[in-house]
């Protein structure tokens, strides 16, 4: 951040640019958070997902789940989620499909992080095969029926306290800020409600109806409690798919 009130980037191929406002939506490993708040601690959940497509037609579309998210579970270490993704636009090489999830502890998965994140997607779908082998034989269908080349693992992880800060020429935007576990569902949305409200603050510094830093303030006061109660929920409801 400049004293002239502007801030600048400077890029990792040497180069800079400068600008008004900087919006860190750069994820969850955000480099702009790190600088910004280096006390904002984003922390492992201690599970790992397994994510996978089963391609849907009309005949493979069981009724209980177009209601919902579709859960099962063994015991407090491993879980699987199913839910249909529909297309309200039919899209030629995105056709609707089940989400298969496999969610579960890496000791109940029996490997490191490193053997998880280095498997190719037939390995993690073989994995996955393996680890729900004992299950009902409709979810060892489920997993027959599915593409094995759309398997993918992703990490837990969830933001711890958040710091409030000044508002100033940097501010953040979803998971960059409040990272959060997906078994809520609300982490795109949260990102997209963070999106709409700092357009509008910005639209109304742009119409000169205040400052851009009284803008940025009031997108934070909005976008903090918003976060963690989003955070929450996902607690909450992640401890709900895995009680005794």
């Amino acid at each position: 951040m400049l004293d002239t009130g502007r801030v600048r980037v400077e890029f990792t191929d040497g180069g800079s640019d400068e600008g008004d406002l900087l919006i860190g939506a750069d994820g969850v490993g955000s480099a702009i958070r790190r600088q910004l708040l280096p006390d904002a601690v984003v922390e492992d959940f201690g599970l790992r997902c397994i994510y996978g497509r089963m391609p849907l037609t009309s005949r493979l579309s069981p009724e209980e789940f177009e209601r919902g998210l579709c859960w099962v579970s063994s015991d407090s270490t491993c879980g699987a989620g199913f839910g249909t993704v529909r297309f309200r636009t039919p899209l030629d090489e995105r056709p609707d499909y089940l989400m298969v999830t496999l969610i579960a502890t890496p000791l109940r998965l029996g490997v490191t992080d490193e053997v998880l994140f280095d498997m190719s997607s037939q390995q993690l779908w073989k994995l996955s095969v393996e680890t729900t082998a004992d299950w009902h034989p409709a979810i060892g269908e489920i997993y027959a029926r599915s593409d094995t080349e759309t398997f993918f693992p992703i990490t837990f992880r969830i933001s711890g306290q958040i710091p409030i800060w000044e508002p100033g020429p940097v501010t953040l935007l979803g998971d960059a800020i409040h990272t959060m576990p997906p078994t809520a569902g609300a982490g795109a949305n949260t990102a997209l409600a963070d999106a709409a409200t700092l357009a509008g603050e910005i639209l109304s510094a742009a119409r000169g109806q205040k400052t851009l830093t009284e803008a940025v303030a009031a997108y934070q006061t909005v976008m903090l409690p918003r976060g963690r109660q989003a955070i929450d929920n996902s607690r909450h409801l992640a401890a709900r798919m895995f009680a005794d």
